[in-house]
Formats: structure tokens, sequence, C-alpha cells
């Protein structure tokens, strides 16, 4: 008896500390992105695109760049059939 509860409290552990730990790596993986620069294109892409990028202060620019990357690293985007898929994203990130 004594020993299914030390049981049941292991298992417990162990599954909180893999929320815990898949937590953190999401969020250090989200970082990274966050820091790294968007390619050429994407920025060419946003300054002909999207009326209000231009606007931005740099600081407001570089966060919507992470957002950009966080955005299309974790969505899958697929057409169906003959449809051609065009979406920009960079208007999901302002708005979100």
């Amino acid at each position: 008896m004594e020993l299914d509860i030390i049981l049941v409290i292991a298992v417990g552990i162990m599954i909180v500390a893999g929320i815990i730990l898949a937590m953190y790596l999401k969020r250090r993986h989200r970082q990274k992105l966050m820091a790294e620069q968007l390619p050429p294109e994407y920025l060419d892409i946003l300054e002909k695109n999207v009326a209000l990028y231009s606007l931005l202060p740099d600081k407001l620019k570089k966060e919507l760049h992470g957002r950009i990357a966080i955005f299309l690293d974790e969505k899958d985007f697929e057409g169906c059939g003959d449809l051609e898929l065009k979406f920009c994203s960079s208007f999901s990130c302002l708005i979100s």
C-alpha cells in the first residue's frame, strides 16, 4: 500500500517535471527565434506590402520580425488542391 502511494507520487513528479521541461524548451526556442534576423526577401515583402511597417520604430520592427519567425515556425500552411496559398503572417503578428 505504501509502495503504491510512493509510486503514484513519483509518477506525478515525473509528469510535472516533463511539463516544466517542455515549457522551458519551447520558451528557449522562441527566444532563439526572436533573436534571429529575417531573410532580406521577407523584409522586402514587409516594406512593400504592409503599410504600417514603415511607421514602426526600429525596436518594434525587431519585435515584429521575431514574432513573424515564431509564427512561421509554429504554424503549418497547406493549400488545398490547386489553391495557391498566399498569407501575410506579418499582419497576423501585428494584430496578435
